[in-house]
């Protein structure tokens, strides 16, 4: 079925519930779709969202990401005395409860804890309102702070979405080749999707309160694909029953970007309060490719980090990996807890199933049922950790 895009954009744009029937076939777009707050598009079984020949953007972006590809932001003060809330001024914010923001600029101390995604906790006027930050800093914000308001209530259900990566016509490496393309979202929900020909999935960034869940990733084998990226700042996500495949990294969350990728333009910041339950990461091919991998860059910090009943394999790489290669090294990772996972690796010479590599406060392994390929059968390797718990 041929499908214009701009018909389902212009019904994107009008917010609500937006239905693309069950049984459709495939239905091409030749651009991207923009989904924005309190929207819920749902494809029904069936139907595949297919990118049409030669088209170099992702299938499916969201509002503020656009805003924030723009540099559509307003310069905005922090206030902080003690505690973990804060005044923002805005004047004439016209923001709610119900909104959230993403900030960035702040220096200092404890730059990053400003810099990070909130939502609004009380409205004082018209032009401040209430946050609370993840931690309680250790000195008042500096910088000038620039703010963006993020896309909330978006709820996207269903669809196998189909990058048609052998036929876009060797795009530039950029974000231009992935399926879905989100940053800046506060309590959403994406469920029941499929991903298929792709280089990345999906890749998502800025987010707060949001859950991903019950997906099948696969991309192509013929580029360094992988599944299910997210950049920081994070505070508060769930991934949920995800089974993911790549040639590269299956699963990544990464504090920023690799710094060769100078095109990104990506989110980065401190991730905060990640539960990973049920997901399942396959690497294949690519040396540096885990099954599941956190990148900590220098400067920043995972904090509250939760697998449940995860598996993880590579090919090559590591099964499960903190600061993985050379790419990132000088991060810090407050609590790590590994509970009823299972990792492994086929590389017998050279890799772990779980490999440890940057500095963890607090390192809990429960319930382990990691299985070791290596010589010398050792299943971990752990780095840095100042207390493990096994």
């Amino acid at each position: 079925a041929q499908v214009n895009a701009e018909k389902i954009n212009a019904a994107l744009s009008k917010r609500g519930h937006v239905v693309i029937a069950a049984g459709q076939g495939t239905v091409y777009v030749s651009e991207t779709l923009i989904i924005e707050s309190e929207t819920h598009l749902q494809v029904g079984k069936g139907t595949r969202i297919r990118r049409t020949d030669g088209m170099r953007a992702p299938i499916l972006e969201n509002r503020a990401h656009r805003n924030h590809e723009a540099d559509a932001r307003t310069t905005v003060t922090i206030a902080w005395t003690e505690g973990s809330v804060a005044t923002v001024t805005w004047p004439n914010h016209g923001l709610t409860r119900k909104n959230y923001i993403w900030t960035k600029g702040a220096t200092g101390a404890s730059a990053n804890t400003y810099n990070s995604v909130f939502r609004v906790m009380s409205v004082l006027s018209a032009n401040t309102f209430t946050i609370h930050l993840p931690e309680v800093p250790k000195a008042a914000a500096g910088g000038t702070i620039r703010a963006l308001v993020c896309d909330h209530a978006i709820h996207v259900q269903g669809g196998e979405w189909d990058g048609n990566y052998a036929n876009i016509g060797n795009p530039e490496i950029t974000y231009n080749r992935d399926n879905w393309m989100l940053t800046g979202i506060g309590a959403s929900l994406f469920e029941d999707y499929e991903h298929y020909d792709h280089h990345r999935g999906m890749t998502s960034g800025a987010l707060a309160d949001v859950t991903f869940r019950n997906s099948f990733t696969i991309g192509n084998d013929d580029v360094s694909s992988e599944a299910h990226k997210t950049f920081g700042p994070i505070n508060g996500l769930l991934l949920e029953n995800l089974n993911m495949n790549g040639s590269d990294d299956a699963m990544s969350i990464q504090t920023e970007e690799a710094p060769e990728f100078a095109w990104a333009n990506q989110s980065e910041g401190d991730i905060w309060n990640v539960t990973v339950r049920k997901c399942r990461g396959q690497s294949a091919n690519r040396a540096a490719g885990a099954g599941i991998v956190l990148y900590c860059a220098n400067g920043y910090k995972f904090a509250g980090m939760v697998f449940e009943d995860c598996t993880g394999h590579s090919t090559q790489g590591a099964g499960f990996a903190i600061t993985y290669g050379n790419t990132f090294h000088g991060g810090t990772v407050e609590d790590l807890t590994l509970r009823n996972c299972e990792f492994s690796t086929a590389n017998k010479a050279t890799q772990f199933a779980i490999n440890i590599g940057c500095p963890v406060g607090i390192l809990t392994i429960e319930n382990d049922k990691t299985k070791q390929s290596s010589n010398d059968e050792v299943a971990v390797l752990v780095q840095g950790a100042a207390f493990i718990k096994i």
